[in-house]
């Protein structure tokens, strides 16, 4: 053989090689060209509200993988995730809301920043969605917002005599003076809004969250380079709640006892008590003027009184407030570890909470989507609109473990309305035990 035929084989070597890597790989793009099989994606999100976008988007990439979903109840998530992946029968991707990222961070394999940017990420999702980007790289990669929103009774406010709804917190010390009923023996019949009790307020961790993230505090993060955790030993999480160092530490102070005023009968603000019913039964009801619930509440109440005259806007805000801020659960889709093609699953994943596929899923479940192209077109619908402006403005924390965390939260407001301790050191009490929550994980 001589040296030209030497030559020639080596080259188609090399050609017969490059084949086999790009028919058996996924490309930055996420386009696949060999098939790569079947690949489960669990989430708690109804079958039918993915049908559409699932269908389109295995239909794009027939030639590539197949993206089968399974609704598992939220309830047995943790548990059926955990049972299933340890059997080795357990999915590929999972979509997960960052109030259970902490928990689950055994669970989910990372995406380095050398595959997906730092930058990129910015660059393509809201402010909030930062949440999931650990020092490792990236958690989940987001695919909608479930921003806290205002619902408010319209025919509660023109009866009283209130032409509109409020927009910042100082305004509902009068508005409670205009719009709370009370009946025989001075109890309420009809409240202005549900804050300052813990077991008949929906959502109210949310509400108390936002509260303290509008004060200037995030509760908890993930800790950044370089920078010591004061959650203690070596915790990847920083607690920010109950830290006198931080930017405002009497922020949270000031937001709890604002939160507690309106259920003070000595206050002007007073307007509900335990007493009442849930808050969202009472909105349902029409006893209740201002409801905080998400974005995924509406349908509810539409099915629930379908007669109920109502309208929805965007969280109220603090006087002099430089940046508007609401609470939101973002939910992102993130890469298990026990995913036998990891790499792949993580191009799938890319390509998920890419511009196509989020678009799809947001008109599906009616949910604003967390990529910022896509909430910078906006919504020509006037509920949907306030949906995307909130989700823009959407923030939340890293709840180490959610069902610890709400009696964290239950005994900072109960402790405070009994008396025992005061608003700071309630915070402050709240802020040890989330950081020893956070030293769990």
């Amino acid at each position: 053989m001589n040296l030209f035929q030497s030559f020639v084989l080596a080259v188609f070597g090399l050609i017969a090689l490059a084949a086999v890597v790009i028919f058996s790989a996924t490309s930055n793009s996420g386009t696949e060209i060999g098939f790569a099989g079947n690949f489960k994606l669990w989430g708690t999100l109804p079958t039918g509200s993915l049908l559409v976008p699932l269908e389109e988007f295995n239909t794009a990439n027939s030639k590539s993988f197949k993206v089968v979903y399974t609704q598992i109840r939220k309830e047995t998530f943790e548990n059926e995730l955990i049972s299933a992946l340890a059997s080795g029968k357990g999915p590929d991707l999972v979509i997960l809301p960052e109030t259970l990222i902490v928990e689950n961070m055994d669970k989910v394999l990372p995406i380095s920043y050398d595959y997906y940017s730092a930058r990129n990420f910015s660059d393509n999702f809201a402010d909030g969605a930062s949440l999931f980007m650990a020092k490792d790289g990236i958690v989940a990669l987001p695919l909608y917002i479930d921003p806290l929103l205002m619902y408010w009774n319209k025919d509660i406010f023109s009866t009283g005599g209130v032409a509109s709804y409020p927009t910042k917190w100082s305004e509902f010390e009068n508005l409670a003076s205009r719009l709370t009923q009370s009946g025989r023996g001075g109890n309420i019949s009809q409240a202005t809004v549900a804050m300052g009790s813990y077991s008949n307020v929906e959502h109210v961790k949310d509400i108390i969250s936002a509260l303290f993230i509008q004060s200037g505090n995030g509760v908890v993060r993930f800790s950044k380079e370089g920078e010591i955790s004061n959650s203690g030993g070596d915790s990847q999480y920083t607690v920010l709640l109950g830290d006198s160092s931080g930017e405002d530490p009497v922020g949270p102070e000031s937001a709890l006892k604002f939160f507690l005023d309106f259920s003070n009968p000595a206050k002007r603000a007073y307007s509900w008590n335990v007493a009442l019913p849930n808050s969202q039964t009472a909105f349902y009801g029409g006893t209740l003027g201002v409801y905080f619930g998400h974005a995924s509440d509406y349908a509810e109440i539409v099915k629930s009184n379908p007669h109920l005259n109502f309208d929805v806007a965007v969280l109220p805000q603090r006087d002099g407030a430089k940046i508007r801020t609401t609470f939101g659960n973002i939910y992102g889709i993130a890469v298990t570890r026990g995913s036998t093609k990891p790499d792949i699953a993580k191009q799938i994943a890319i390509s998920l909470s890419g511009a196509t596929f989020s678009r799809s899923l947001s008109n599906a479940i009616a949910m604003p989507p967390a990529r910022r192209d896509l909430l910078s077109i906006g919504s020509k619908d006037p509920t949907a609109s306030v949906f995307y402006s909130s989700a823009i403005m959407s923030k939340s924390w890293l709840d180490p473990l959610p069902l610890e965390s709400d009696e964290v939260f239950q005994e900072m407001i109960e402790s405070v309305l009994s008396g025992i301790i005061t608003e700071r050191d309630a915070i402050n009490v709240a802020g040890k035990k989330l950081s020893n929550l956070a030293n769990k994980k």
